[in-house]
């Protein structure tokens, strides 16, 4: 089974497997000239375990190579515990994500060709299960606090702090929202430096 889109000049057809799993994706630069392909493979209880990007022979390279693989772990729940992306590039970082037993991120680290740690950053989680602090590492190991976060009563963010690694705040944004009667957020406006940097409006219907 497959379905094909097509987007200003870009077209994708999309394969699945008996089970309507996503098997494969190829990407046309118009209709014939293939541009990427993305192969997922699933574990035996039918979660996506990899996914390989390979770029297409003749755009940029004389033959079809894989430039991208994503790895995908799971606990006994089915739920995902670590992610990881190896760059076939030499101008891209290789990344390890972990998660706890509620999805929420708790780790990542960055690698460098040569599998070298660049550096990472360690999460915090509030009881309600909002993150509110970032501690982030560079290759020295020197942990400081990179991000904060202060949440309002309707679970959404409005102050970010975040810092140097020497500690010193390097800007602050403010966030403030008008809320519907069922508490979802109608406007949510930005603020950096006293100036309003984005103002979001948006709107609900309940049916």
């Amino acid at each position: 089974m497959y379905k094909t889109y097509s987007v200003l000049g870009q077209k994708s057809i999309y394969d699945y497997n008996a089970a309507g799993k996503l098997t494969r994706i190829d990407t046309y630069l118009g209709d014939t000239t293939l541009y990427n392909t993305k192969l997922y493979k699933y574990n035996s209880k039918g979660y996506i375990a990899e996914k390989n990007s390979i770029l297409a022979e003749g755009y940029f390279i004389p033959v079809s190579k894989l430039v991208e693989q994503e790895f995908y772990r799971y606990n006994d729940n089915g739920d995902k515990t670590q992610d990881s992306i190896v760059s076939q590039s030499k101008d891209h970082n290789n990344w390890i994500t972990k998660y706890n037993n509620k999805g929420q991120l708790i780790e990542y680290y960055a690698y460098d060709k040569h599998n070298l740690l660049l550096g990472g950053a360690f999460c915090k989680y509030s009881e309600n299960g909002d993150m509110v602090e970032v501690n982030a590492f560079d290759s020295g190991d020197s942990l400081y606090r990179e991000l904060a976060y202060v949440y309002d009563n309707n679970n959404n963010v409005i102050q970010e702090n975040r810092y140097l690694s020497d500690g010193l705040l390097d800007y602050e944004l403010i966030f403030s929202y008008t809320y519907d009667d069922k508490k979802n957020w109608l406007t949510k406006t930005e603020v950096k430096y006293s100036l309003v940097k984005k103002f979001t409006e948006r709107q609900i219907t309940y049916y």
